[in-house]
């Protein structure tokens, strides 16, 4: 499958298997939005890939930067072909159940199960209408085929 001048975004991607994502859509060509709440990180990625790129700092258990997001890259772009869902966390050292906070377990469940869900809510709205509008060119473009015949 090619990648070339895709619009793929991808959220954690500041570090891991987000900033390898990164690397290997870069190589493939693509536009790569980098979504972390770590902007140095990203800086530092940025710097390494070979393609346009844009960067967003954005948390992702912040329904209203995932809106925000989402509204950057149509802006920039016009489109989204790819989303990744990435970013992920877990617990900062290796606690029994017991000994994590309320606080711990909150952000955990916000970023890793509600920032997923934001994804998809906030770009699948995007995605459909980019489907309709496909599907109405499309019908438009028969339509002048027939008439033609």
């Amino acid at each position: 499958m090619s990648f070339k001048g895709k619009v793929i975004v991808i959220t954690g991607a500041g570090s891991g298997i987000g900033a390898a994502a990164v690397r290997f859509f870069a190589k493939k060509e693509a536009f790569v939005v980098l979504a972390d709440i770590s902007v140095e990180k990203m800086v530092d990625i940025a710097d390494s890939i070979p393609m346009e790129c844009m960067i967003q700092e954005t948390d992702v258990s912040k329904y209203e930067q995932m809106q925000s997001l989402v509204v950057a890259v149509i802006k920039k772009y016009g489109r989204i072909d790819v989303w990744v869902n990435n970013a992920g966390i877990g617990p900062n050292h290796m606690l029994k159940t017991a000994d994590h906070s309320l606080q711990d377990w909150e952000r955990v469940i916000a970023v890793n199960q509600s920032g997923v869900f934001y994804g998809m809510k906030v770009v699948l709205p995007s995605d459909v209408k980019a489907r309709q509008r496909k599907y109405r060119e499309c019908r438009f473009t028969c339509r002048i085929k027939s008439l033609r015949q």
